[in-house]
C-alpha cells in the first residue's frame, strides 16, 4: 500500500513575523535618518536666511546712508542732460569752446550756464593781471561768443591770485 501521509509542512508563522518586524524596524530607521537629515537641512536653510538677510539690511543701511544721494544726484544730472540734448544745447561743445580759448595762466574755478539769457558764468583765476587781459582777449577773440563781459577782478589774499569773473554770451 501507498504511503499516504496526510500531515503538512508546518507553516513557520514566526519566521514570517520575524522578517515583517525587521522591514518595518529597517524603514523605522531610515525615516528617523531622513527626518534628522531634514531637521539638520532645515536649520542650515534658517542661518543662511538670518546671514542673508542681515547682509542685505547693511548693505540696504549702506545705501540710505550714502549711496542713494550718489543715485539720487546722478539721476539729477541725467535729467538735466536730458533736457540739454532735446534743446539742441551741447554743454560739451561750450566746455570745448572755453576749454580752446583758455590760456595756459589762468584756470576755472567756477562754471555757470543760464539757459534763459544763453550766458555762460565763468570765475577764472590767475596770478597777475597781465594773464586776466590775454585771457579777456581770447574770450573775445573766439569766434563762438557774441559777448564777453569781464567783472571786477580781486586779490586773494591766501593763495595770492587774482580772481576774475567772466561772463559769455552765446550765439
Amino acid at each position: 500500500m501507498a504511503n499516504i501521509n496526510l500531515i503538512t509542512d508546518k507553516n513557520d508563522s514566526t519566521a514570517i513575523i520575524g522578517k515583517g518586524l525587521a522591514w518595518v524596524i529597517v524603514a523605522f530607521v531610515l525615516t528617523l535618518c531622513l527626518y534628522g537629515g531634514l531637521v539638520f537641512y532645515k536649520n542650515s536653510l534658517i542661518k543662511n536666511i538670518v546671514s542673508t538677510k542681515l547682509e542685505y539690511d547693511t548693505g540696504l543701511a549702506q545705501f540710505k546712508a550714502g549711496g542713494a544721494k550718489d543715485v539720487a544726484d546722478f539721476q539729477n544730472r541725467l535729467d538735466i542732460a536730458d533736457v540739454d540734448l532735446a534743446k539742441g544745447r551741447s554743454v560739451a561743445a561750450d566746455l570745448t569752446e572755453v576749454e580752446k580759448s583758455m590760456i595756459t595762466d589762468a584756470y576755472l574755478n567756477s562754471y555757470e550756464f543760464d539757459e534763459k539769457t544763453k550766458e555762460i558764468s565763468l570765475e577764472c583765476a590767475t596770478d597777475n593781471y597781465n594773464a586776466v587781459a590775454r585771457q579777456i582777449l581770447n574770450f573775445k577773440s573766439s569766434g563762438y561768443f557774441s559777448g564777453v563781459t569781464a567783472g571786477e577782478t580781486s586779490l586773494d589774499a591766501e593763495s595770492g591770485e587774482i580772481i576774475f569773473p567772466v561772463n559769455l554770451t552765446l550765439k
